[in-house]
C-alpha cells in the first residue's frame, strides 16, 4: 500500500487523524510534532480542559482519596446516597474526553497502553466499595504520572498502590495464608512472563513476602489503618501490617532478599521489583505488545528483539522505547495491519466529524432528581461494543489482536454507533454535539453527491480511498440522493458518511 508517513504515524499515535491536525504536521514536520508529543506537560490543552470544567461530574471522575468520595456522596445524598460506580462512569468519561480533544495524543495512547497492562476492574464490588475510590487515585497517580516515565518506576508505583493491592487479594492475604494472586500475576502478566521460567516456588516466595501489603482504609467498619496496632507506613496510602507480614528470606528465580522488619521487607520489595523490572523476559514482553500496539499484531522476530535490547539499555524508558517504534524499519511497512478497536472507532469519528461531549445531555445514574449526572451515552455506545474504559473482567487487558474484534457481530454494532454518531441521534442517544455539517465540508463544496463524497473521503480518511470502496459508496448513495439540493445536502452528508465508515478502510488504523 502506498505509505503517507505524516498520515501512518498519526493513525497509529493518535485516537485518529483530522485534516487540522495533519496540516499542522505537514507544516512543521512529523517528527517535531512527535518529539513535541513526548513532552506532554509543555502542550497546550486549553480547549479540553475547559470541556472537563464544564461539568462536575469530570471533576469527580478524578478525586483522589476516599475521604473525597465521600464528601461528593454526602453532598448529592438526597433523595439518597448515588452508588460507588457513579465515580466510575465518570472516570471514563474522563477518559473518553482527554482521547477525543487533548492535544496530547501519544500520552493518551501511552494511558490506555499502560491502563491495559495492568488492568483493574475498579468497578469490581471488592473492599465494599474501597476499589471504587482507590481506582480514581491509580489513574491519576499510577497511571497518568507514570505513562512516560520508565517501566521500573511504573511497575513500583503499581505494587504499592492501594488499588492494586485489594484488586489481586493482597487485602486478604495473611502470615499463614499468603494470598498468590497478586504474585502470579506480577510475574506471569506484568513483568516476565511463563517465559522466564518461573515457578511455582517462586509464586509462593513472593506471595510471603507480600504478605503484609494494605491500604490506608479497612471496611467495613471504617478503620484508618494508620490508627490501628502494628502498622508501618510506608507511604500516606500504602501500610505494611506486622502482624501479618511473613518475615526471613525469599528467593525468586534468580534473585534473593532477607528481611526481619517492616523498613527491610519495603527494601526487599524494592530489590524484587527492580530485578523483575531489568530481567530479559520482561524486556521481551513489554517490546511485543509496545509493538503489537502500535505496529502489528503479530510482530516480527527482528522487531521484538530491536525492541527489548533498547528496554535492556535504556531502563525500560517508555520515550525511547517510543522513539525507537517510530523509527524502526517496520514501522513504515506496517500500514494495513492493524485495525481500530471500538473505542478508537467512535473517537476516531467523533474528533474528524468535531463532535464535542454535552453534558446537558447526560443521565441521572441509579437515581432521578438529583445532580448526580454521570451516565453519558457515548459510554453506553461503548457498552453495547464492549470496550469501555478499565472495564475489561479480567487482570490481562482488553485483547489487542483484530481476531479478537473483527466479526460480523461486531461490525453490524459499530455501524449501529455510526448511524447514531452522524446523524440527530448523536444528542439523543449519544450526548454529543450532531456534525455541523456545513463546518465539515470544505467551504464551496459543490452539490453533487460525488463531490460531497470526496470531500467527506479527506475529512475522514485523509487519504484517496480504493477507488472499489468509493465506487460502492456513490452507488449506494445514489439510489435515494442521485441528485443533491440545499434542501437535502445534509441528509446526503449523513448517508455519505455512514456509507463511508462501513467500508475496510474505515476500520484500519
Amino acid at each position: 500500500m502506498a505509505v503517507d508517513r505524516n498520515v501512518h504515524t498519526l493513525r497509529r499515535f493518535t485516537y485518529g487523524a483530522t485534516s487540522e491536525l495533519l496540516t499542522e504536521v505537514r507544516s512543521r514536520g512529523i517528527d517535531v510534532w512527535f518529539a513535541e508529543q513526548l513532552n506532554p506537560a509543555a502542550i497546550d490543552d486549553a480547549e479540553c480542559d475547559a470541556v472537563l470544567q464544564s461539568h462536575p461530574s469530570f471533576a469527580w471522575g478524578q478525586l483522589r482519596s476516599v475521604a473525597e468520595v465521600e464528601s461528593v456522596r454526602e453532598i448529592l445524598s438526597i433523595p439518597g446516597a448515588p452508588p460507588d460506580s457513579m465515580f466510575q462512569f465518570a472516570k471514563r468519561n474522563v477518559n473518553y474526553v482527554k482521547r477525543m480533544l487533548s492535544r496530547r495524543q501519544v500520552f493518551e495512547t501511552m494511558v490506555e497502553f499502560w491502563s491495559e497492562h495492568f488492568n483493574i476492574m475498579d468497578t469490581a464490588g471488592k473492599g465494599n466499595g474501597l476499589l471504587n475510590a482507590y481506582g480514581l487515585d491509580w489513574e491519576i497517580a499510577v497511571i497518568r504520572e507514570q505513562a512516560l516515565t520508565n517501566f521500573g518506576s511504573l511497575l513500583r508505583a503499581a505494587v504499592y498502590h492501594p488499588a492494586m493491592i485489594l484488586w489481586l487479594d493482597g487485602e486478604y492475604s495473611r502470615k499463614s495464608s499468603p494470598n498468590e494472586n497478586f504474585a502470579r500475576e506480577l510475574m506471569e502478566l506484568y513483568t516476565v512472563t511463563p517465559a522466564g521460567g518461573y515457578t511455582q516456588a517462586d509464586i509462593e516466595n513472593a506471595a510471603r513476602l507480600f504478605s503484609g501489603l494494605r491500604g490506608p482504609v479497612q471496611r467495613p467498619p471504617v478503620v484508618m489503618r494508620e490508627t490501628m496496632p502494628g502498622m508501618f507506613r510506608v507511604s500516606t496510602q500504602t501500610f505494611i501490617d506486622a502482624r501479618q507480614q511473613n518475615f526471613g528470606t525469599f528467593r525468586v528465580m534468580g534473585w534473593s532478599g532477607t528481611a526481619n522488619s517492616p523498613q527491610e521487607v519495603v527494601q526487599t520489595i524494592d530489590s524484587l521489583l527492580g530485578y523483575l523490572a531489568a530481567h530479559p523476559s520482561t524486556a521481551r514482553n513489554v517490546a511485543t505488545k509496545l509493538a503489537r500496539r502500535y505496529i502489528a499484531d503479530f510482530p516480527s522476530e527482528t522487531l521484538t528483539t530491536d525492541l527489548a535490547r533498547r528496554f535492556s539499555v535504556t531502563g525500560g524508558d517508555t520515550k525511547e522505547m517510543l522513539r525507537g517504534l517510530v523509527a524502526h524499519p517496520e514501522f513504515l511497512g506496517s500500514v494495513g495491519r492493524k485495525v481500530k478497536r471500538p473505542a478508537e472507532d467512535l473517537i476516531s469519528m467523533a474528533r474528524v466529524l468535531r463532535l464535542r461531549p454535552d453534558p446537558s445531555r447526560f443521565t441521572a445514574l441509579g437515581r432521578t432528581g438529583s445532580l448526580a449526572f454521570t451516565n453519558w451515552g457515548f459510554d453506553g455506545l461503548l457498552s453495547r461494543l464492549g470496550h469501555q474504559h478499565a472495564k475489561w473482567p479480567l487482570p490481562d487487558g482488553y485483547p489487542d489482536t483484530e481476531d479478537y474484534w473483527n466479526d460480523s457481530a461486531s461490525h453490524v454494532a459499530r455501524w449501529y454507533a455510526h448511524q447514531v454518531l452522524t446523524s440527530a441521534s448523536a444528542a439523543t442517544v449519544a450526548g454529543m454535539t450532531v456534525p455541523q455539517w456545513q463546518d465539515v465540508l470544505p467551504p464551496g463544496t459543490a452539490l453533487g453527491l460525488v463531490e460531497i463524497t470526496d470531500a467527506l473521503i479527506d475529512r475522514l480518511f485523509q487519504a484517496p480511498l480504493a477507488p472499489e470502496s468509493r465506487s460502492a459508496v456513490i452507488a449506494a448513495a445514489a439510489r435515494t440522493r442521485s441528485v443533491v439540493t440545499e434542501a437535502t445536502r445534509e441528509a446526503t452528508c449523513m448517508l455519505v458518511a455512514f456509507l463511508l465508515t462501513t467500508t475496510p478502510e474505515w476500520v484500519q488504523r
